[in-house]
């Protein structure tokens, strides 16, 4: 089977995708992480759920190259058409502790688009988060993502986890304040489930859903 064209519908999960980890995490959202055959050059996939269904859809190569990303659901403010790589293989980042991760795609607000790049280098190799008996390899990443006109550069600073189970790499936690000036948790790792237990699989996020979550912040965004 070749790799998917670029018109098709990312929200829809491909048969040949079977699901390895599922991830839920604060902020009110669960990722499950696939793994893929026969998609060439698709090895992996990611699914995001929120409070409100499917929140992305995300491919990658072996390496954890990202050839796609998808934000079927509504709003405002999103990423499509975007692509990451890194300058050395996740194995070899937390191996030697260093790397570069390359963003480029295009951020949308109603009907204006900029096209972004971001530039992210590991800061460190954090001790493991124990999670569900698992030790997960934090990865902390520091950098910059510049939009163009008008032009508009900012820090990112975050994690990201690597399972030693699956080798599923995967987003966590910002570790930069929000507008109130508060770290927050959203996107860090709570709670891991495999084939056959409690959890896998699931498409409902169970933390914070009550105080928290991404489509808040975005619709805080939009009545701005």
């Amino acid at each position: 089977m070749a790799c998917p064209a670029a018109a098709d519908d990312l929200s829809k999960r491909p048969e040949a995708c079977q699901p390895v980890l599922t991830v839920q995490t604060h902020g009110c959202m669960v990722r499950t992480v696939l793994r893929c055959t026969g998609m060439s050059p698709v090895e992996w996939r990611s699914e995001s759920f929120d409070d409100k269904g499917l929140r992305y859809a995300s491919t990658f190569d072996a390496d954890f190259v990202q050839i796609r990303i998808a934000y079927p659901q509504r709003g405002q403010y999103f990423f499509n058409d975007m692509s990451r790589s890194f300058s050395t293989p996740p194995a070899e980042i937390i191996r030697t502790g260093r790397g570069v991760e390359m963003v480029y795609g295009q951020f949308r607000q109603g009907a204006q688009a900029w096209v972004t790049t971001g530039d992210h280098r590991v800061l460190r190799v954090d001790p493991p988060l124990t999670i569900s008996g698992t030790d997960l390899t934090r990865l902390r990443f520091f950098g910059t993502d510049t939009y163009s006109a008008p032009l508009v550069a900012e820090s990112v600073d975050f994690m990201n986890y690597v399972d030693p189970v699956t080798g599923a790499l995967f987003g966590g936690e910002s570790l930069l304040p929000d507008e109130t000036g508060k770290m927050s948790l959203w996107g860090q790792p709570v709670e891991l489930s495999r084939p056959g237990e409690p959890g896998f699989d699931a498409q409902i996020p169970k933390f914070d859903c009550a105080t928290l979550s991404f489509n808040e912040t975005d619709e805080k965004a939009d009545k701005s």
